[in-house]
């Protein structure tokens, strides 16, 4: 991920699972940094400052990794200081939040593309589709 001049790689750990959890109740629950419970969005400064804070945790993951490796002798260099969620701040780019959106969850396996190729079509019906489309239209 690229923010400011910086790279910043971010990893999905137990130790980010658990700041995740306090911050908001868990991955299942990771929605509600963005939208209230009727599904509207979060006001767009509670947003961007949702989106700094998954950024802190994903990134201070990578940094307690890199550097418990460098402790342990798997990696040469220095140890790295954790992001604050000053810093992170004062260099976000918030006319990237999407693209730092789609980077956390793609960190978090919460995100894939899948592209349909042109021309395919299904050769069985799909029963799923049909239960939904009865339900739209009784």
């Amino acid at each position: 991920m690229k923010i400011g001049n910086l790279d910043i790689k971010l990893f999905y750990s137990n130790l980010a699972v658990r700041e995740i959890n306090e911050l908001c109740g868990g991955v299942a629950k990771i929605s509600t940094l963005f939208e209230d419970k009727d599904g509207n969005h979060v006001p767009y400064e509670v947003e961007v400052s949702n989106i700094i804070k998954l950024i802190q945790i994903l990134a201070n993951a990578n940094v307690t990794k890199e550097n418990c490796e460098i402790s342990l002798g798997l990696k040469d260099g220095e140890k790295k200081e954790k992001f604050t969620y000053e810093q992170l701040e004062q260099i976000i780019d918030i006319g990237r939040l999407n693209e730092y959106t789609q980077e956390i969850m793609t960190a978090m396996g919460l995100a894939s593309k899948f592209e349909v190729p042109d021309g395919l079509k299904l050769t069985e019906p799909d029963i799923d589709l049909d239960e939904i489309e009865a339900e739209k239209n009784p």
